[in-house]
């Protein structure tokens, strides 16, 4: 009886599936180099990975089935729409815009949710790259900003119901969630991710924080798709999987743009996705894509472990001398290896150790590290700090790109053991401004530094003793003109000596006192 029952389901799904895509032949490229691995030792701290034990149960009435045709691509610096990235890309793709080109390609995949890594520049033009993008392929469209530029994209027939952006919160490369509804009324979760090109240890961080986010999607349709940047059985994809999570497309040639399921949703794969002839003219990844079917919401009720939330502090009592309103957005003690995956730098003479962030200058002004994320009016930071004699650095904010005219930063610098405020506006001089008090500073002394960015360009810098808060420097200044929407990057530049800096603190506030 069970042989009948199956072999009825079986024909059930192959009469109500869409009609395989005709495979075009796949185009003949160069092999990539695998991304590098770690050489870093610190063991990422992981929290515990979800336990499915659910028990699955039948229903003697399969529903209607869900059907999603899903692409996941990686386009190489917004396929070419400016030239300010040819530097990285092949001889025979300089100086090409490969958009139209992609969009045929699109065309011809048709997919019905398109999720778009490195859409550099697409939030430029008049409207918006993607806006044009969706515009012609008749869909809808969501963009999530990423610090780095490189943004992620979301192209779909369905209605879009609900966005997010966790890229500040997951990884450097970026990650958006998505909620969509199809014309027949089912929904679907979507998150399209880009991980750490080249560390392990960091995309272990980043699947940690990942799987915490997705958790409470398990018992949904749930899609998750992106340049992942590792292969099949590394620890990054046998951590996913003992997380519950199913892979159902691996694209063959590199192996790390894939797509994933959650496993208890009970999900098919018709087939994969051939890349279009010309793929090679397009990017240097091939696009990878499903036609995903399942018949039931969940096969089983997983029962998962739950992620202890995350408790912030408060911002210390002495801030609010300084600041009305003031609240905590992010804390970092720099006591987990995968605080690193919150920075960039090139990690030479930069590391997280020690319980903190440790930084050992090179001349000329080679070392540094950037908060992966953005600033805007009404934030800002505070941090402890400490140097070793000798020591020259800065701790500032700024508006890329250096050497322009928009170019803005805001600081401190240390120099013969005297802080100076420094403001810079495009290509003027740089103000270097006095504190209230003119102290000199102390090597292997602990001291609090708070960063903020008012309203209509004001800034603030104070300094206080960490030893004793009632010692206390103070700065106040303006831009020239009012910049409210200015996005702004946390950076620490060190040219000699070493800097620690530990018990980061992210703020946003009312206004500046």
């Amino acid at each position: 009886m069970t042989r009948v029952f199956l072999l009825f389901f079986a024909l059930l799904i192959a009469c109500t599936a869409a009609p395989p895509i005709t495979p075009e032949p796949t185009a003949t490229r160069a092999a990539r180099t695998n991304p590098p691995t770690s050489t870093r030792t610190a063991t990422p701290t992981v929290t515990a990975t979800p336990t499915v034990t659910a028990t699955p149960t039948s229903s003697p009435t399969p529903t209607p089935p869900a059907n999603v045709r899903v692409l996941s691509y990686n386009i190489l610096y917004g396929a070419g729409v400016d030239r300010q990235y040819d530097i990285g890309v092949l001889p025979h793709l300089v100086g090409k815009n490969r958009l139209p080109d992609l969009i045929a390609a699109v065309k011809t995949i048709n997919p019905d949710i398109w999720g778009i890594q490195e859409a550099t520049g697409w939030e430029r033009g008049t409207p918006p790259i993607i806006q044009q993008v969706a515009q012609e392929l008749g869909m809808n469209y969501y963009l999530a900003r990423v610090p780095s530029g490189f943004h992620l994209g979301l192209i779909t027939k369905f209605e879009i119901v609900e966005t997010e952006n966790l890229s500040e919160q997951i990884g450097r490369q970026g990650v958006l969630r998505a909620r969509l509804v199809s014309p027949d009324g089912k929904s679907f979760n979507v998150f399209v991710v880009h991980l750490d090109p080249a560390f392990a240890d960091t995309r272990v961080c980043e699947i940690n924080a990942l799987v915490q986010k997705m958790q409470p999607y398990t018992g949904q349709w749930t899609i998750l798709m992106g340049d992942l940047n590792f292969q099949p059985r590394s620890r990054e994809y046998q951590f996913l999987e003992q997380a519950g999570w199913q892979p159902m497309a691996i694209e063959p040639s590199w192996g790390i743009d894939q797509i994933w399921v959650y496993a208890a949703a009970r999900w098919t794969s018709a087939n994969r996705f051939q890349p279009p002839l010309n793929a090679q003219d397009i990017s240097d990844h091939n696009p990878i894509g499903a036609h995903l079917s399942t018949f039931s919401t969940v096969a089983a009720t997983p029962t998962l472990t739950p992620f202890a939330p995350v408790t912030l502090p408060p911002p210390p009592p002495f801030v609010s001398d300084a600041l009305t309103g003031a609240r905590v957005l992010r804390f970092d003690e720099f006591d987990d290896a995968c605080a690193i995956s919150h920075w960039t730098a090139r990690w030479k003479t930069e590391r997280i150790a020690n319980g903190a962030l440790e930084i050992f200058g090179e001349e000329p002004w080679q070392a540094s590290a950037s908060r992966y994320k953005e600033f805007f009016a009404g934030q800002g930071v505070l941090l402890r700090f400490q140097f070793t004699p000798g020591a020259e650095f800065e701790f500032h904010f700024e508006k890329p790109s250096w050497n322009t005219e928009p170019y803005r930063r805001f600081g401190v610098n240390l120099f013969n053991s005297r802080i100076r405020a420094k403001v810079w506006q495009g290509f003027a001089v740089p103000r270097s401004e006095r504190f209230s008090d003119d102290p000199e500073f102390a090597p292997n002394v602990w001291y609090t530094l708070l960063l903020a960015l008012g309203k209509d360009g004001e800034l603030a810098a104070q300094i206080w003793d960490a030893a004793d808060p009632k010692r206390v420097v103070k700065y106040r200044g303006w831009l020239d003109e009012k910049s409210p929407d200015l996005r702004w990057i946390f950076q620490i530049n060190v040219n000699r000596g070493k800097v620690s800096v530990d018990n980061l603190t992210e703020i946003s506030f009312g206004a500046i006192k």
